[in-house]
């Protein structure tokens, strides 16, 4: 439901760290732990954010996803899960 296998493309936010790190011709930035940290939070953030929008995806698009030879077995499809509980979990990885 959260696509964890689709995470990867979030890591486009720690390039933003490199990108700095060859601009101010600094490359010890990267090296520094609190640098490394928040780049790391960001791109946990930024993971959190697309879980949510890919639950919000599946439910806006359920009717459609159901005649998905694939998509129908999606755990919202199926209804495998209650629309609280999608929603709770939406909302707690736009949260967190």
């Amino acid at each position: 439901m959260v696509r964890p296998h689709h995470w990867s493309k979030n890591a486009i936010v720690l390039f933003g760290v490199l990108i700095a790190a060859l601009y101010l011709h600094d490359i010890s930035l990267i090296q520094n732990p609190e640098v490394v940290k928040n780049a790391l939070l960001v791109f946990l953030a930024s993971a959190m954010i697309s879980s949510g929008n890919y639950i919000l995806n599946d439910l806006i698009d359920m009717k459609y996803d159901l005649r998905h030879p694939k998509k129908k077995e999606r755990l919202i499809t199926r209804g495998g899960i209650s629309k609280t509980e999608i929603i709770f979990w939406m909302a707690g990885l736009w949260t967190a």
